[in-house]
């Protein structure tokens, strides 16, 4: 069972995902945490992993989210799907992958000027 903690400082308002009492962050938390581009964090963790500096399977792990019924009326132009009597919802799965706090450290060693 994971539980979320929420980390506010004045400056940023973060969910991080805890299991078994340890932080699990994605690379759009990270990139929010770091004040960094999606893709640049992204940059860095490929880095870490080329360099050996840490192994994929101790530091990644999947949690599988369900979108929100606004988020999937975003992607549906904030329309509801109508067929004659009813009105359906979709139920969009979607794995996303959360990096140890380990790789949250070494991503953060690569940027000493951020707060």
């Amino acid at each position: 069972m994971s539980d979320v903690i929420i980390y506010e400082d004045g400056s940023i308002a973060l969910s991080a995902t805890v299991e078994n009492e340890t932080v699990w962050l994605s690379q759009k938390q990270m990139a929010e945490l770091f004040d960094k581009s999606k893709k640049t964090i992204s940059e860095h963790i490929n880095n870490i992993f080329k360099k050996g500096e840490l192994e994929k399977n101790s530091v990644i792990r999947k949690f599988r989210k369900t979108a929100s019924e606004s988020s999937v009326m975003n992607m549906l132009g904030n329309r509801r799907v109508l067929y004659p009597y009813n009105t359906f919802f979709i139920q969009i799965h979607k794995t996303i992958y959360f990096y140890h706090i380990q790789m949250i450290g070494v991503v953060r060693a690569q940027h000493p000027t951020t707060n």
